[in-house]
């Protein structure tokens, strides 16, 4: 027989427990304090919080938006700055002990003295020049950890890491953050790469530009990676200069710092209607409306397509519309264009090609004679820019120098329309007789062509071509 046995596990596992802080907007001396852990716990952890040089101060961690997840805050003294410390620990149901720690940096600047401050890693540095500051001020200086969420939606968020498997709901609960909002503007463009860096300042104290530098590691220099600060609407891009793997830029408020990739071309949408009725400008004006919100658009890439070739247009100084004349007067018949255009970061976009018929107003461009002088023929190639014209609505008359009519459509025949280069091509024959039959003399005549627009009969455009006999 076998023996049933039942096997009963003990969880010796400690929790994981994860740490993020965040600036108060309320209060420059207060810390908002997020701990998740990673498995229940049987109740909420404890917390403490040291300054340099200062004693260890009890933080009360209170139920958050999950059950997993607890937050609190911390009173900063001003008496203590340079590194503060947070230490959590936490026991799950089978009593394991699970610790963490986080640390950030805090300095009280005087708005009269130069003053440096970094973050605990050393990457991130702000320099306070004297007068940068309206008054004294508590400073602080945090890292974070960012991931970018709602993929499965059209407005994805980047959001503490910490916030991650929050939904929007719950993370608006989390006042201490200014990333813990909805989704917002650019974050649809861009993806973090590597961790940010938040500088707190009161609001409204800086007033003079201050320096700012960020420690690069390799995979944040280049292929379309930029530097954007956090704001009320999303991201927005910061001019930065890289000198030996350091970001230095100039800023003149706080906020979030943080390396992004934008991930995402610019999107272009052509507001100008085609329909099924032809276009009947010969330089009509097409027009796109664009979006990019991460790194901005790069307005030498922009190129309008017309017929397989690329043609410049012009983007509005807001880089919201595009708008394309055609550099020659479209012909009659089927043509296609499109846009591309890429952003800063090299995302490149290429509208589908639409298709479209133009049939502008008739225009006679030239007349080309062969051979020439002509001897016992004479091939008049008329070049228009229409491909509907029929041979009833072109007439040709032929007159002698002394104005006498003598040749008309009877010694006239027209061999069709050919399309050549940009212009379409009515090629006319005449056998150098009079209207008698008989053989011209040498000499010089004047070809008269009339041609009847074919949207409209009583619109004639009139063309005189020389032509020379020598036999």
């Amino acid at each position: 027989s076998i023996a049933r046995v039942t096997f009963q596990g003990q969880d010796i596992t400690p929790p994981v427990l994860t740490i993020s802080a965040f600036s108060s907007p309320a209060n420059e001396y207060d810390i908002s304090v997020v701990v998740k852990s990673n498995e229940d716990l049987s109740g909420a952890p404890t917390a403490t919080i040291t300054q340099s040089g200062g004693t260890a101060v009890s933080l009360i961690l209170n139920a958050g938006p999950t059950s997993r997840m607890f937050i609190g805050g911390a009173h900063l003294d001003s008496n203590y700055p340079g590194v503060a410390t947070i230490k959590v620990t936490g026991r799950d149901v089978s009593t394991n002990l699970g610790t963490a720690n986080m640390s950030f940096s805090t300095a009280y600047v005087n708005s009269s003295v130069r003053a440096s401050v970094k973050s605990v890693d050393e990457n991130f540095e702000a320099v306070f020049e004297p007068g940068s500051l309206k008054s004294n001020s508590v400073v602080t200086i945090l890292s974070e950890q960012l991931a970018r969420v709602g993929e499965d939606t059209t407005l994805p968020s980047i959001v503490p890491s910490i916030m991650a498997d929050l939904s929007a709901e719950q993370r608006s609960t989390l006042r201490g953050s200014s990333l813990s909002g909805s989704s917002s503007g650019n974050s649809i463009e861009l993806t973090p790469v590597g961790s940010a860096y938040s500088l707190n300042v009161p609001a409204g104290r800086i007033i003079k530009p201050v320096r700012m530098s960020l420690k690069l590691e390799e995979s944040q220099i280049g292929n379309g990676i930029g530097l954007y600060r956090s704001v009320a609407s999303g991201w927005k891009p910061v001019v930065f200069a890289v000198s030996e793997g350091v970001a230095s830029f100039e800023e003149t408020s706080g906020g979030t710092y943080a390396m992004m990739k934008d991930v995402l071309a610019p999107r272009a949408n052509m507001t100008t209607e085609i329909g099924d009725e032809p276009i009947r400008e010969a330089r009509p004006t097409f027009s796109w409306q664009l979006e990019e919100l991460a790194s901005g658009l790069d307005r030498d890439s922009a190129w309008a397509v017309l017929d397989g070739k690329m043609q410049p247009l012009m983007i509005d100084k807001s880089g919201i519309t595009a708008n394309f004349v055609p550099v020659e007067d479209l012909i009659g018949g089927e043509h296609e264009i499109s846009l591309r255009i890429a952003d800063k970061a090299g995302n490149m976009t290429v509208t589908p090609a639409l298709r479209f018929v133009a049939q502008p107003p008739l225009n006679i461009y030239d007349v080309v004679q062969y051979p020439n002088p002509a001897r016992n023929r004479a091939n008049m190639r008329i070049s228009t820019n229409r491909n509907d014209i029929d041979w009833n609505e072109v007439e040709v008359n032929i007159y002698d120098v002394a104005g006498h009519k003598v040749a008309d459509q009877r010694n006239l025949s027209l061999r069709g329309s050919t399309k050549q280069g940009n212009t379409h091509v009515q090629e006319v024959l005449w056998d150098l007789r009079a209207t008698g039959g008989k053989a011209v003399a040498n000499g010089v005549y004047f070809a008269r062509i009339t041609v009847r627009d074919p949207d409209n009969w009583n619109k004639k455009t009139k063309y005189t071509h020389k032509i020379a006999v020598l036999r």
